[in-house]
């Protein structure tokens, strides 16, 4: 006769079995916990003050590029711009004057900073003639291809060397570094970055400044409307300083702006509350670009028969402009255009091989006195 087990017996073995299996499995949840941890810390330790840099490259996109080490010179991701501290005194105050307010047209004419007691500033000499409109504004012109501020001549020197002077003169002032200015970031922002990729210079300034900090919406703030009828710097300057200066000369607006932003005690808290970083300034620059059209550019050369309807358009769609064409007309002549327009590169498509169509372009910058 078969024995049959009471059913205590089974369900108590059951009961055993469970328990030495869940023991089991905390003890190699355990185990694999240690050693991700393990792991982690030598991840963390590998990695120590490292830290992801942005780059923007020649062909004017960001990415971010694999961790390199931490240093002054490095600027920081987006990220890490909260815990940086700051004071109005450490700020680098910075101004450009140019021959239009758009700078898909026009050019930068003056470049200035002022960082404490250091100054820096240069005159740009222009590619292009200046407009009486910006020369009632800054008095700049050129005046027999000489470069003029009140019709007295300036020593000037090209958009790249000056730019390159700009980002050395940046390397001497400790970091991190923050570029302020009234109204940088509708105006002088774009500008800046668009001439930086030009001679592909965006990834050395990256480096080199962490953000920006617009005064306008910073004085908006702080300045009561009961007290000033505009937040325009020279009425702001004069209001509160009783100073009177040099406006649109970019050295004097600097001078001037460094003045009233100690005046106004701002807060370290309110700086860093209207500071932007580089990387968004190039995005906002680069979602404008998108939408620029290179052809209206091209309307006088094509009314002057410099260059047909047809190919003008075809170099507005591989992201060539009048100015490309200009600055390798002017730095290298045919052979310069030449190589441009049928190598492409970065951003800038594949424009065209024809030897008639390129000695046409010559012709026109050449017989215009461009």
């Amino acid at each position: 006769m078969p024995t049959i087990r009471p059913s205590g017996i089974s369900t108590y073995t059951t009961y055993i079995l469970n328990c030495i299996t869940t023991f089991l499995l905390l003890i190699s949840t355990y185990f694999i916990g240690v050693l991700f941890l393990e792991k982690k810390e030598k991840m963390d330790e590998n990695i120590g003050s490292k830290q992801k840099n942005i780059n923007v490259n020649s062909s004017r996109s960001i990415e971010v590029i694999d961790i390199i080490e931490d240093d002054d010179e490095t600027s920081l991701c987006e990220n890490n711009i909260e815990n940086v501290r700051m004071s109005s005194s450490s700020l680098i105050i910075f101004d450009l004057e140019t021959s239009g307010l758009s700078y898909d047209y026009a050019e930068i004419l003056q470049l200035s900073a002022v960082y404490k007691e250091k100054e820096f500033n240069k005159y740009i000499q222009p590619l292009m003639d200046i407009g009486y409109q910006a020369t009632n504004v800054n008095k700049l012109s050129l005046i027999n291809g000489v470069l003029c501020c009140d019709k007295n001549p300036v020593e000037s020197t090209t958009l790249h060397d000056g730019l390159k002077d700009f980002l050395e003169w940046l390397k001497s002032i400790p970091a991190p570094r923050f570029l302020s200015g009234h109204n940088v970031k509708n105006f002088d922002c774009g500008f800046l970055i668009d001439s930086l990729c030009q001679f592909d210079l965006m990834t050395e300034f990256s480096q080199l400044v962490i953000g920006f900090i617009d005064t306008l919406p910073l004085c908006r703030e702080l300045c009561p409307k009961t007290e000033v009828h505009n937040y325009q710097q020279n009425t702001l300057v004069n209001h509160y300083l009783k100073l009177s200066y040099e406006e649109h000369n970019a050295l004097e607006d600097v001078i001037a702006l460094q003045k009233l932003i100690s005046f106004l005690k701002c807060s370290d808290g309110l700086l860093m509350k209207h500071m932007f970083s580089v990387h968004s300034a190039y995005e906002n620059y680069r979602k404008k670009n998108l939408d620029k059209k290179n052809f209206p550019a091209y309307y006088l050369m094509i009314k002057k028969k410099g260059i047909s309807t047809e190919m003008a358009k075809r170099f507005a769609k591989a992201n060539i402009t009048y100015k490309d064409l200009l600055y390798n007309y002017k730095n290298g002549g045919m052979d310069s255009l030449k190589e441009f327009l049928s190598t492409p590169k970065g951003t800038k498509g594949f424009g065209t091989k024809s030897g008639k169509v390129i000695e046409k372009i010559f012709n026109y910058f050449k017989e215009n006195n461009c």
